[in-house]
């Protein structure tokens, strides 16, 4: 995801930075990382933000805001299908917590890219769910970073 994040940086610098209140990038690029902790191990949201403190301690505003882009990413956790673990609070905290949404459609064009290298069926999910993840999260500046990920869905072949 991190590999997303920097292939879009230029779009965060003249355009979306803007809008999300100034937040620079090496916080969205942090918050990649933690993202993917949070997600992928037991690691908590105050593990996490004990860590950046540790690492930043001259920085108290940046690793809380790190430490919420990624919880605002996490799914809820609860659930037996995907939709019941990403309920539309989850989209909703996405969308007002500036770098989120970046960060979010980051890892889904990189979860489509590895998809679409394994040949793993996830990119079919992906896919299906992607209305539905579009309505909660577009907004029109992340446009290019949609486009990217229209072109990725162009190889994925539903059963």
């Amino acid at each position: 995801m991190h590999k997303v994040a920097k292939q879009f940086q230029e779009l965060w610098e003249t355009t979306i930075k803007i809008i999300d209140r100034g937040c620079p990038f090496w916080i969205i690029e942090d918050a990649c990382f933690a993202y993917d902790l949070i997600g992928d191990t037991k690691t908590s949201y105050n593990q996490i933000l004990r860590q950046l403190e540790f690492f930043y301690p001259n920085e108290k505003k940046g690793c809380l805001a790190i430490a919420e882009i990624a919880k605002a990413c996490t799914n809820f956790g609860r659930g037996r299908i995907r939709d019941e673990r990403m309920p539309d609070f989850v989209y909703e905290d996405i969308v007002k917590t500036p770098g989120a949404i970046f960060v979010k459609l980051a890892d889904r064009i990189a979860n489509v890219e590895y998809s679409n290298l394994t040949k793993s069926s996830m990119g079919q999910m992906y896919m299906r769910e992607n209305g539905r993840f579009k309505t909660k999260l577009y907004q029109s500046p992340y446009q290019p970073m949609w486009d990217y990920l229209d072109q990725l869905f162009q190889v994925i072949k539903i059963d």
